[in-house]
């Protein structure tokens, strides 16, 4: 699994995104609302001090995004809570552990819910 830092220069390049403080997806497709009783995924936006976000490419054969660049993290467990989740998630996926981290936002598809993402 490919894993690169990409400025927003190289990201408005690559996936058509518009950069600013916050990435344009998170921008465009969040709406704020009631945190939802069981949050299925949970997903990590990972910046360094330049603003460059760390980002996996998916591979083609994957099944969830194929091909596409997407936030690390994953879904949860039965009875556990969205911090443990990320920390197992990053743990598993980047052999990292975060110390610090807060809730950024949720992201919503119409009615339904996407994943919540913390940075």
């Amino acid at each position: 699994m490919k894993r690169k830092y990409y400025s927003g220069k190289m990201l408005k390049k690559s996936v058509g995104l518009i950069w600013g403080k916050t990435p344009y997806f998170l921008r465009t497709r969040i709406i704020r609302a009631t945190q939802p009783k069981f949050t299925v995924s949970v997903a990590a936006i990972i910046t360094n001090e330049k603003e460059h976000l760390l980002l996996q490419l998916r591979p083609t054969t994957s099944r969830h995004a194929p091909g596409q660049l997407t936030c690390f993290g994953g879904r949860r467990e039965k009875n556990e809570s969205m911090e443990s989740c990320l920390q197992r998630e990053l743990t598993e996926e980047l052999k990292w552990t975060p110390t610090l981290y807060s809730f950024a936002c949720d992201l919503w598809q119409g009615d339904t819910f996407i994943a919540s993402f913390f940075y």
